[in-house]
């Protein structure tokens, strides 16, 4: 077991929780980190935001999502700011006012 795994076991204060946690996480392979917040959840405490999600297509877009945003959320935001390129485009508007229409 890494070092860091069995650091963060460490402060679970009951023992039975302590092998079962490393059970569980050999058997489903939990990194450090999941473990760690996993034992920080146990004990009540608040879990470290998460970093965000950075991103560039192709063509050079970049994106920046908040890395606890999910999969569904972060569809709903590339929706809603392709309607407002859509809009912009329909009305043709400068490529500039693209963040105002994206505001809503």
């Amino acid at each position: 077991m890494p070092v860091r795994r069995a650091y963060a076991l460490s402060k679970l204060k009951d023992h039975a929780q302590q092998v079962a946690l490393a059970e569980e996480a050999e058997v489903r392979r939990w990194t450090c980190e999941t473990v760690e917040a996993r034992v920080k959840q146990l004990l009540g405490k608040k879990a470290a935001t998460q970093k965000p999600v950075k991103g560039k297509t192709p063509a050079g877009v970049q994106w920046i999502a908040p890395g606890s945003m999910g999969w569904q959320a972060f569809m709903d935001e590339v929706k809603r700011l392709l309607a407002a390129a859509e809009r912009g485009l329909k009305q043709n508007l400068p490529f500039s006012v693209l963040p105002e229409l994206a505001k809503g």
